[in-house]
């Protein structure tokens, strides 16, 4: 089911969707890296930490830099490898199948890219970390922190904070900790 940005946001934090991690890692990949043209069932996200991967994604030639956040979408037709010329890339990764009543579920475009996608990238991170451990809630973990990556990746590059100038509510907490009484951070 091929559905807008909006919906799937809605499908995935539906608890009656189905949400299934099958492969996630950090690779730092060799000097003759390649993959053939494919189609994969799952969503493949890729957080390139350094270097450059390249690629196409149907017809359409794909450029993915340091701190890109790259989404393939579910059944799109893929292929990537190193940039001539370049070294070796690292990559955050995961993948996860969509499946609502039996049915996969995709986002209508074949692609989501997203430059410089530093708060997308921790939001990668996190999922990677979480993903081997047995915690409980994890699973209700994931699913929100997957509805947070999705959410920044498919805002409008204008709308999204600039991490130098926004600090997360965490980060002002415990400033507010650190702070001297009555200095006025904090508050």
């Amino acid at each position: 089911m091929l559905l807008s940005a909006d919906d799937l946001i809605r499908q995935i934090s539906d608890p009656k969707t189905s949400v299934t991690f099958t492969l996630s890692g950090d690779l730092q990949v060799n000097a003759d890296w390649t993959v053939p043209k494919r189609s994969l069932p799952f969503h493949l996200i890729y957080y390139v930490t350094d270097s450059v991967m390249v690629g196409r994604v149907g017809d359409k030639p794909i450029r993915v830099g340091a701190a890109t956040l790259l989404w393939l979408r579910a059944g799109g037709v893929h292929e990537r490898g190193i940039e001539p010329g370049q070294p070796p890339f690292s990559v955050r990764y995961f993948r996860v199948a969509l499946d609502r009543r039996g049915q996969p579920l995709r986002l209508a475009s074949d692609f989501v890219l997203v430059p410089q996608a530093v708060e997308s990238g921790a939001i990668v991170q996190q999922i990677v970390e979480e993903l081997p451990s047995r915690l409980t809630f994890g699973q209700d973990r994931l699913r929100a922190m997957l509805v947070l990556l999705f959410t920044s990746a498919l805002r409008p590059i204008g709308s999204r904070p600039e991490r130098d100038r926004t600090l997360s509510r965490s980060q002002r907490l415990a400033l507010s900790h650190l702070s001297p009484p009555h200095s006025g951070m904090g508050s």
